[in-house]
């Protein structure tokens, strides 16, 4: 599952994943450019769950618990800000259909 987390303190948050293990998920950074980080997470969980669980251990850091982030997934290359939409809609918005 590919997944990107915008936020303000991307670095931090970027040396923070690199170094903590996140409970039943295989975390890797594929791409850190500012204010993003991309994320490959290995796991059978839906992105709701694999969401919760990477924001529980971000914030429990005392630094991290202060920062302002969001994790979205990626939908055909592109981030996926209405993750709620189907496929089938989500075709048909302009945002999706550009290139990447």
């Amino acid at each position: 599952m590919e997944l990107v987390l915008i936020g303000g303190q991307y670095k931090r948050i970027a040396a923070f994943i690199e170094t903590h293990l996140f409970i039943d998920l295989e975390v890797k950074i594929t791409k850190v450019k500012q204010p993003r980080i991309y994320l490959e997470v290995t796991t059978q969980e839906e992105f709701e769950v694999v969401q919760r669980k990477i924001k529980h251990t971000i914030m429990k850091d005392l630094i991290l618990s202060r920062a302002f982030f969001e994790i979205y997934p990626i939908f055909e290359g592109k981030v996926d800000f209405a993750s709620y939409l189907s496929p089938e809609r989500k075709k048909k918005l302009a945002y999706y259909k550009e290139e990447v």
